[in-house]
């Protein structure tokens, strides 16, 4: 039902009855990432599947068209793989598939079977690549970065949450060494996750995370095996359990699936899938006989009520603190909204109070520099901006600390911020503009020569009037700079 609300609105939203949440995708259903929404409906697909074999089928194959439309308009290769994996797994073990190729194998249909399955993967694989292309190549080198960042650092990884800040940092490195290519120096850009959800545990937790991940994703796959030898009480809704296993155990494959080329765990709406999946697999097993030294059973009914009562107290004590942190967060982006605005006094009054909830959170420290900026102290906002990096690395912090050293004439600092922009994301125009423009602030005429010649020289990924506006600018002043080398010759 909620699969089908969320169809509906995007639908709804491709067709102008509803805005999009973001200003870059016409549709992006109730969240403001398609890829969120359209892997959350791809990962319901098991249930359509299941519903198509009951009453009502015309009201569910309407519901599952309004899907594939919504999946459509939504544009996302990962959810795209979510939804055939899906198919194939619970249909192959509605069906039991697998022992049908065993008993078959040596025949012509099953050897027939195989070839026309490479004959559609090959292509299927290639037009999903050059769909998008550059995506494609992005995630790549994303790919290749991390890869190099977990082997400098095997067993412990760089920490849980650090992700972004520290994959900036080593790519803008990387760029700034040479090692990065044309194709990659195309492609390089700001990096929030990688795409990759075993690289993404070997990158933050080193070996031991990524045993962990390896782990847990497997033992949720070897449960077919575990079900297999499970015996199923005689009764008659058997074949519905086990049609609920395998719509479960379809969503668990897809997730993984997915998890290998998009981002999943971090993301609540898909998680969520993923727990429900998994409590609905573990249900249908047999209980874990652990050792005898394990085995420890809470006798009696004070110790009982002792223990729950601390699983209770401690529970609600961890929903206080999530609780008091997601208020804290809204009020925190209501004052964003209100800084954005101009409404500077009114956000201050508001983000003042949020310091002991949101103190790690880089949010709160850019809204506050932010906030500072508007109201023209220079000196506090740069305090929020460097706070702020200690756990993130995105660019907008360096453009906030930035403004701040030039407002405050501190233009050498000003250049490092620009420079370590343009490291970051090399082919965007306007890093390199703001860096012109503050090397020349500064009465550097050779390094902004040197920049109004790269910029004059950049191919852009998509052409565009800011991007001819910021070519002419840097003509006009490389023959600016010119004129006067000229005219001081001629004095001289």
């Amino acid at each position: 039902m909620l699969s089908t609300i969320e169809s509906i609105y995007c639908v709804l939203q491709f067709l102008g009855v509803y805005k999009s949440h973001s200003v870059l995708f016409p549709v992006t259903g109730s969240y403001n990432n398609p890829n969120v929404t359209a892997i959350f409906l791809a990962l319901t697909t098991p249930f359509f599947l299941y519903f198509f074999k009951k009453k009502h089928k015309w009201l569910i194959s309407i519901s599952f068209l309004i899907l594939l439309i919504a999946l459509f308009l939504l544009k996302c290769r990962a959810a795209l793989i979510g939804t055939i994996l899906s198919a194939i797994v619970f249909y192959g073990l509605e069906y039991n598939m697998i022992s049908w190729i065993k008993k078959n194998r040596d025949k012509p249909t099953v050897k027939a079977l195989f070839i026309l399955s490479f004959l559609i993967i090959i292509p299927f694989s290639s037009y999903l690549y050059n769909s998008k292309k550059a995506s494609a190549d992005g995630r790549k080198f994303i790919w290749k970065v991390s890869g190099i960042m977990a082997l400098e650092k095997p067993l412990m990884g760089y920490g849980y949450g650090y992700f972004e800040k520290e994959y900036n940092l080593y790519q803008a490195d990387y760029i700034k060494n040479g090692k990065a290519n044309q194709e990659e120096l195309k492609n390089a850009g700001p990096v929030i996750m990688p795409h990759n959800e075993l690289l993404n545990n070997l990158v933050e937790g080193g070996s031991i995370g990524f045993l962990l991940a390896g782990l847990f994703f497997g033992s949720l796959l070897f449960a077919v095996k575990s079900r297999a030898k499970t015996e199923v009480e005689k009764s008659d809704d058997v074949e519905s359990k086990n049609s609920y296993f395998n719509i479960s155990y379809a969503g668990i494959v897809a997730f993984i699936g997915v998890s290998m080329v998009n981002s999943t765990i971090q993301i609540i709406p898909i998680m969520t899938l993923l727990i429900i999946y998994a409590a609905i697999i573990c249900s249908m097993l047999k209980p874990l006989h652990l050792p005898l030294f394990l085995n420890i059973e809470v006798n009696g009914i004070v110790l009982s009520i002792l223990f729950k009562t601390v699983v209770v107290f401690l529970s609600c004590y961890l929903l206080w603190i999530v609780s008091g942190i997601a208020i804290a967060d809204r009020e925190n982006k209501k004052a964003s909204i209100l800084q954005k605005e101009k409404y500077s006094n009114e956000a201050l009054q508001i983000i003042t109070g949020l310091k002991n909830n949101l103190a790690e959170d880089r949010n709160y420290w850019k809204n506050l520099g932010m906030i500072y900026i508007n109201t023209k102290n220079y000196q506090q906002g740069v305090k929020c901006f460097m706070t702020a990096k200690k756990w993130s690395s995105l660019p907008d912090l360096y453009i906030g600390s930035g403004i701040c050293y030039e407002e405050l004439q501190q233009y050498p600092k000003a250049i490092a911020e620009y420079k370590q922009l343009v490291l970051f994301l090399p082919s965007k125009f306007s890093y390199r503009f703001r860096l012109m423009k503050t090397y020349l602030k500064n009465k550097d005429t050779l390094n902004t020569v040197i920049t109004a010649k790269e910029i004059l020289s950049l191919e852009p990924k998509i052409p565009s009037a800011k991007v001819e506006k910021y070519k002419k600018i840097a003509w006009n002043l490389l023959k600016k700079i010119e004129s006067e080398k000229s005219r001081q010759k001629i004095s001289h």
